[in-house]
C-alpha cells in the first residue's frame, strides 16, 4: 500500500453546477441554500467545492499520486467560522481590497462568529491574510 506524503491541503473553490457533487446539489435545494449568481443567465451560479487534496507516494519509487477526497464535518465547520469571519470584517471595512493580484499583508485580526455545532456558541477565529504580489503568487 502506499504511504501518504507529506504535503496537502484544503481548498474551497467556486464551480458549475456540472462540476458540483449531486449530494451537494440535492443539499442546496433541500435546504435553499442562497447561492452566489455566475453572470446574467438565470439559474448559472457559483457552488462552493470543498476538498482535501493529498499526494500519495507512488509504489515502488512511482510518480506521486494527487488524492482528492471530501473534508469531514469538523473541517466543513472550521470552513464556516473563517468564511464567517471574513463577512465581519468586511461588512465591518476593516477588510478591502486592492484588487485582484496586489495586497497589503494584513492582520491578524479577532472576530466573533456564531457556529451551529451542536449548539449556537460564540467562537473567536483570528483571521490573517499574507501579501500577494503583483504576479498572483503569495510571498
Amino acid at each position: 500500500a502506499a504511504a501518504a506524503a507529506a504535503g496537502g491541503g484544503q481548498s474551497c473553490m467556486f464551480a458549475s453546477v456540472y462540476e458540483t457533487p449531486f449530494e451537494d446539489i440535492d443539499a442546496a435545494e433541500a435546504g435553499g441554500w442562497e447561492l452566489l449568481a455566475a453572470g446574467d443567465e438565470p439559474g448559472e451560479d457559483y457552488w462552493p467545492l470543498f476538498c482535501k487534496v493529498a499526494f500519495e507516494q507512488g509504489e515502488e519509487g512511482g510518480q506521486d499520486n494527487l488524492v482528492v477526497t471530501r473534508p469531514a464535518l469538523i473541517e466543513l465547520q472550521c470552513f464556516e467560522l473563517l468564511f464567517k469571519g471574513m463577512a465581519a470584517l468586511l461588512s465591518s471595512g476593516e477588510l478591502r481590497s486592492q484588487g485582484d493580484t496586489v495586497r497589503d499583508a494584513a492582520g491578524p485580526w479577532t472576530v466573533t462568529a456564531e457556529s451551529a455545532a451542536g449548539e449556537l456558541v460564540e467562537v473567536e477565529v483570528e483571521l490573517y491574510l499574507p501579501m500577494l504580489d503583483s504576479n498572483d503568487t503569495y510571498v
